[in-house]
């Protein structure tokens, strides 16, 4: 999602691409890499490479074929000049190699109850603009208002159990729609105006619970416990004080530093870490013209 905001920041397009789109040889890697990399600069794209594990990887003496993956990835990563995104949720996977060819990490604790409740606010503006398509479509539009307080108590009750990040409140609103919309067709087939309540978010957030418990019961660990065995990700972590990202919209001058940041940071009492951090990481590079600043932000090395 950083990087759909990035892109709707810039202006620009997403081009995703998926490790099925590059596969997984050498040659193929190069070549299909070389494509996707022209025509992202060519349309002025923000590429965004998912799940970038593979390519990321520690070399392995074991494994030749995968040490040249890495080793062509690398090249070819040595000279984009775009905005590229790679992400990945196994930062103890990660070759130490990659972490001078990239402009900038970025490690995302899990939400706030304050950042939860914000997005559960779009995603309700996001409903609103569904609504306005339907009617241009002449469809039944959804029917939230009344729930929407109830929904977003709902929220504040479940977040510290449920600690859902960002895309799997999209997800959950996504499936709530649907939900409501199939109980909304009568018997002929019609629909009336589809309500989302509360009940709906119980019975998809509910589905997922069960799932997890028998993931748990399966492997008899949860899945940070099990990264944090193999050393893929930290079980536990919080940044220090000093490293928390604050204060972007306000004066960047030296002569503020010495300022008493307590007013700047977010000191909430919602922001308990006790279930670890959310465990992703995000690698951005991006490259200007020699020996400038690009526009992004982000100094060309």
């Amino acid at each position: 999602m950083v990087a759909e905001c990035v892109a709707a920041h810039t202006k620009k397009p997403l081009y995703p691409i998926t490790c099925g789109d590059i596969g997984y040889r050498p040659e193929d890697v190069e070549r299909h890499m070389e494509s996707h990399f022209k025509l992202a600069h060519k349309w002025g794209c923000v590429l965004l490479l998912d799940e970038a594990d593979v390519f990321l990887a520690k070399y392995d003496q074991t494994d030749v074929q995968r040490n040249g993956l890495v080793s062509v990835f690398l090249r070819i990563l040595e000279y984009y000049s775009g905005i590229l995104f790679l992400t990945t949720n196994r930062v103890g996977a990660i070759d130490d190699a990659f972490r001078s060819r990239l402009h900038l990490t970025l490690y995302y604790p899990k939400l706030t109850k304050t950042q939860t409740k914000e997005i559960f606010k779009r995603n309700f503006e996001r409903i609103a603009e569904i609504n306005s398509d339907r009617e241009k479509n002449k469809l039944p539009p959804f029917d939230y208002k009344d729930s929407e307080l109830k929904i977003m108590d709902w929220a504040k009750e479940t977040w510290k159990t449920l600690r859902l990040n960002g895309r799997q409140i999209r997800n959950t609103f996504q499936t709530v729609l649907a939900l409501a919309e199939f109980r909304a067709k009568n018997r002929s087939g019609e629909s009336s105006n589809p309500i989302v309540t509360r009940k709906h978010f119980n019975i998809v957030t509910n589905a997922a619970i069960q799932f997890n418990e028998y993931l748990l019961a399966t492997h008899g660990e949860d899945e940070h416990s099990m990264a944090g065995r193999k050393f893929v990700r930290a079980i536990r972590y919080s940044p220090s004080p000093e490293l928390v990202f604050t204060g972007f919209n306000q004066d960047d001058s030296d002569s503020s530093s010495g300022q008493d940041s307590s007013d700047e940071s977010e000191t909430e009492s919602d922001s308990e870490n006790t279930d670890g951090p959310e465990l992703e990481s995000r690698k951005i590079k991006s490259k200007g013209k020699k020996g400038n600043e690009s526009k992004h932000g982000a100094k060309k090395r």
